[in-house]
């Protein structure tokens, strides 16, 4: 009959009440609790579940922890469901039944995974997988190794994530069921995305096909259909993949699967990115970000805003790019998964490349490599190129060479019609042509055209009609960068369309033209191209374009932004930065005046402290005064 008002009136009377009577006060609360509740209410299971545990009462506070994390998680609410299933974990305590011990242990990894805490969930997909192993319950153990795998997978533990998926194949075949049809997609998915072995996914996805056929399962059949669209597009069938993703997309919504239906959307961006069509791409990217807000998972948004920047970047709207990837960082902030972070690296990577800056392209790449080297990921794949074009203009030949070895070794073991090595021999072209290398670059020709008429983000085209120049065949070259030339019209992709002109005008020079860029610019296609990287901001790049490879970093003030601005090293973006202190502004205040994450900032800062050695703000205030940066 008393009524507490107050939470410091409730916590001192509670404070005065002895342990043995605080246990059978919170007893008799869960009893009458279970007299009038609703059994479909999350607040009344997690409200029963606290009292009996609190009462100590092992038996029901188990059931109601249980009843009430499965809620949780039904309703997406990551924080309630780990907070039951922990409830759960500790009343049972290790010497519990294997079987309920196991379940709530999956239940708490699944918890965890919706929550982004993938090491904690990998510990209980682990511990849960050992309890079920105890009770013979193979079908039980092979969904946590099958769970497991997706997390090792989100960490880009590739070669963990394959090994516990094959545990999951080897406990579940050869009997047809929803959890192998499953496990064979994932396999499927995962040696076409991230191994770059498309024979390997395709003959998994085979597999996977005839058994989904087999059950006739409508959610099952989405999720095949999204897989097998993903691999054969990624095999280089961009018409089939297509295809496929859009029955899958369609079923997905249909059957209101948005964690599904995002992904379905993330590979269908993907391949109409491929195809060259920016606009379906962007639009599919944004219905994807709509999907994976309603799954309230951080990691079905990983890489959508950084997706959208790096379109945004294609067609040289760089302000627009800026704000997607500064969105996508502070999403990332709360993802433990490195290979979205690196995506986002090398986008912004290749930004500041076509920029002209030089230096802070180099910074990103190197992060990028730094990141995924260690996981073993065919990831890197992707990115390499983008690293040695940037090394070349920077000057570093010999790094730019031994990027591009490993590169080709990279790109030399995948599947003749992965992806993945389109995108590496289009920048291979490119750079053994711009270091000179037309030897190298020439021998590329063969291995692109499989990929003739795709962005790769590279126009596959162009990078053909370099290799054609590099081995002396014009009328290949000319043929290649003509259709380069209409497909970047077509899309809207300004940068590359600046980049063929340039190219085209390079390879039409007459031979008595010198290669300066006032006598150049007579050519019709040079004009052009020079006047576009006017236009974008790529002054720095067009210009380049025209001279032969740097042999050591540039030095000329004010022609390359991305060149340290002081004889401290300081980048073009760590003196704004540097400015920006000495104004006064906090680290909040710098990051929303350039468009950057608070996190970015700091890094920032821990760098311009680096390299002019000082240990606080003051002191590169003093730095800055005395050296005629404020």
């Amino acid at each position: 009959s008393y009524a507490f008002t107050h939470d410091m009136v409730r916590e001192t009377v509670v404070a005065d009440v002895g342990s043995v009577r605080r246990r059978r006060l919170h007893q008799a609360i869960g009893e009458a609790l279970e007299t009038e509740g609703n059994a479909d209410s999350l607040l009344w299971l997690a409200k029963l579940a606290f009292h009996f545990a609190a009462a100590e009462d092992s038996i029901r506070g188990v059931a109601y922890a249980l009843a009430a994390g499965e809620q949780a998680l039904q309703a997406s609410a990551a924080v309630e469901a780990l907070a039951n299933y922990r409830t759960a974990v500790r009343l049972l305590g290790p010497s519990a039944e294997a079987a309920q011990h196991a379940s709530a242990l999956q239940g708490l990894g699944d918890a965890a995974t919706l929550a982004g805490d993938y090491r904690a969930a990998g510990e209980a997909y682990r511990a849960a997988q050992e309890n079920w192993l105890r009770c013979g319950n193979r079908v039980a153990e092979a969904r946590s190794w099958h769970r497991l795998g997706q997390i090792y997978w989100r960490q880009e533990a590739v070669a963990a994530a394959c090994t516990a998926f094959e545990r999951a194949e080897a406990l579940l075949m050869p009997d047809d069921s929803m959890d192998a049809a499953e496990t064979l997609l994932q396999l499927a998915d995962l040696h076409a995305t991230s191994l770059g072995r498309t024979t390997e996914g395709n003959a998994y996805a085979e597999r996977a096909l005839a058994m989904v056929k087999r059950l006739g399962d409508r959610r099952l059949e989405a999720t095949a259909y999204c897989v097998i669209g993903n691999v054969k597009a990624r095999s280089g069938d961009l018409v089939a993949g297509q295809t496929l993703l859009e029955r899958a997309r369609a079923l997905a919504q249909e059957l209101d699967d948005p964690a599904l239906a995002a992904e379905t959307c993330a590979y269908l961006a993907n391949v109409y990115g491929w195809m060259a069509d920016l606009q379906r791409s962007r639009e599919l990217s944004l219905l994807r970000a709509e999907l994976a807000g309603r799954t309230r998972d951080l990691f079905h948004l990983r890489h959508v805003y950084a997706w959208i920047g790096q379109l945004a970047t294609l067609q040289g709207h760089w302000a627009e790019a800026e704000q997607r990837f500064a969105q996508q960082e502070q999403i990332l902030e709360g993802l433990q998964s490195p290979e979205p972070r690196a995506a986002l690296w090398a986008y912004r990577g290749s930004l500041r490349y076509l920029q002209g800056r030089f230096n802070e392209a180099e910074q990103e790449f190197r992060h990028v490599v730094e990141l995924l080297h260690p996981t073993g990921s065919g990831t890197l794949v992707w990115h390499l190129g983008w690293q040695g074009l940037v090394l070349a203009e920077l000057g570093r030949r010999d790094q730019a060479l031994n990027c591009y070895t490993e590169l080709h070794t990279l790109a030399d073991a995948l599947d003749e019609q992965a992806r993945a090595r389109g995108l590496a021999f289009a920048h291979l072209a490119v750079g053994y042509a711009r270091l000179g290398e037309n030897q190298r670059a020439a021998a590329c020709y063969g291995k692109l055209l499989p990929f003739q008429g795709q962005c790769s983000p590279v126009l596959i085209d162009r990078a053909l009609g370099i290799a054609a120049v590099a081995g002396g065949d014009h009328v290949a070259a000319r043929r290649h960068l003509v259709d380069a030339e209409a497909q970047a019209r077509q899309a809207g992709m300004r940068p590359e369309l600046a980049l063929t002109l340039m190219q085209r005008g390079l390879l039409e020079r007459p031979p008595r033209v010198g290669a300066s860029t006032g006598a150049a610019a007579t050519n019709a296609w040079l004009a052009e191209g020079l006047r576009l990287c006017a236009t974008l901001g790529m002054q720095e790049l067009g210009r380049r374009m025209l001279d032969p490879v740097p042999t050591m970093p540039a030095t000329r003030p004010g022609r390359e932004s991305g060149q340290p601005a002081h004889a401290s090293g300081l980048s073009a973006r760590e003196i704004e930065v540097l400015r920006l202190v000495v104004q006064g502004h906090t680290n909040r205040a710098i990051a929303a005046t350039l468009v950057l994450s608070e996190k970015t900032v700091a890094r920032h800062l821990t760098n311009i402290f680096n390299k002019i050695g000082v240990e606080n703000r003051a002191g590169a205030v003093a730095f800055a005064l005395r050296n005629g940066l404020a």
